[in-house]
């Protein structure tokens, strides 16, 4: 089972005391599992070792779901480029964020965006046929198109699984319209 201690587990063997402190806080401050399990992809599937990464994954719904955590207390708190990202993955303001994400956000910020998205498909187990459905559309026609013409292999691969994760979901609508 995961927790605080297998996740610090996996980090401290290679990470020095004060880049491991800005993690801890960073994880702290993240309220819900998604955030930790988007955290989990970057640093096991990627091999992220870069601290501003995985604080950045920690924390990249903070700005939409939580009132007290605010740009300047992100920047405040681990810098300047993981406000950035931050700011980037957020949907505040919604309109204009795909936009956002075209024109703003390089390899990193797309690698996390496509993080969160893998670990929220692969969280559907309870969703409705509907709902399943929207995901599917939004993630083949608005997100992958983000991360085509990419070349780093990162983002090649996260293409590969969450081509594997629709493949999946359109099976399981596929036997919900079935039943």
């Amino acid at each position: 089972m995961e927790n605080r201690e297998s996740f610090f587990a996996r980090l401290s063997p290679f990470m020095p005391p004060s880049e491991l402190r800005n993690v801890e806080i960073a994880y702290m401050m993240a309220k819900f599992e998604h955030l930790r399990r988007v955290a989990i992809i970057v640093i096991d599937v990627f091999g992220v070792r870069d601290w501003r990464m995985i604080c950045a994954a920690l924390l990249h719904d903070s700005l939409e779901d939580t009132k007290d955590i605010t740009p300047e207390i992100i920047e405040h708190l681990f810098g300047t480029r993981v406000c950035q990202i931050v700011k980037l993955l957020s949907k505040c303001p919604k309109e204009g964020y795909i936009q956002r994400l075209k024109t703003f956000g390089d390899s990193e910020v797309l690698l996390l965006k496509g993080c969160d998205r893998l670990d929220n498909l692969r969280s559907m187990t309870s969703a409705t046929g509907e709902f399943i459905q929207k995901q599917v559309t939004e993630t083949e026609n608005v997100l992958m198109p983000l991360w085509s013409d990419n070349n780093d292999h990162r983002i090649v691969h996260l293409r590969t699984l969450i081509g594997l994760e629709l493949i999946c979901l359109k099976n399981k609508l596929a036997f919900i319209k079935s039943a």
